[in-house]
């Protein structure tokens, strides 16, 4: 396990939310087994960024959390401290 320090600059794109979940995870670099970890499963998380489904608030929540975003505006936090592994 280790900590990963992110400075990002505030902005939000024009996606909808799966589509953001899959944008910033690939710009983090995460795969989507260490963005689910803990949240949900890995196929459920595949589901929600095909938009095949759509998650409750709370998991939205958490997977906005853990990628460094604000769940309430889908703004990028100036700088998160996200945990992995």
């Amino acid at each position: 396990m280790g900590i990963l320090y992110i400075i990002r600059i505030r902005g939000c794109i024009n996606l909808n939310l799966n589509e953001q979940i899959r944008y910033y995870r690939n710009s983090l670099n995460l795969s989507q087994t260490a963005l689910a970890s803990g949240i949900c499963s890995v196929s459920y998380l595949s589901k929600i960024e095909n938009g095949l489904t759509k998650p409750s608030d709370e998991i939205y929540s958490l997977l906005f959390y853990r990628l460094g975003l604000d769940p309430l505006t889908n703004q990028i936090i100036t700088m998160k401290t996200l945990s992995y592994g």
